[in-house]
């Protein structure tokens, strides 16, 4: 389901541009842009989480 949430806009923006032929004006660029930014804050945030509980999950196991 999370691969299909980055395709998805791909997909659309290409059929869009390339098969119907939307115009790209520049306001459309930058809001195209927020939302791959917005993605890649949404990735990093979750790579650190998840690191974060990995490194948590293995101090505990950890014999003192």
């Amino acid at each position: 389901m999370g691969l299909i949430q980055f395709v998805a806009p791909i997909i659309q923006f290409g059929i869009g541009v390339w098969v119907l032929h939307e115009p790209m004006t520049v306001e459309r660029w930058i809001g195209f842009g927020l939302v791959w930014l917005a993605l890649v804050v949404l990735s990093a945030d979750s790579l650190i989480a998840a690191r974060g509980r990995r490194l948590a999950v293995s101090d505990v196991a950890e014999p003192v």
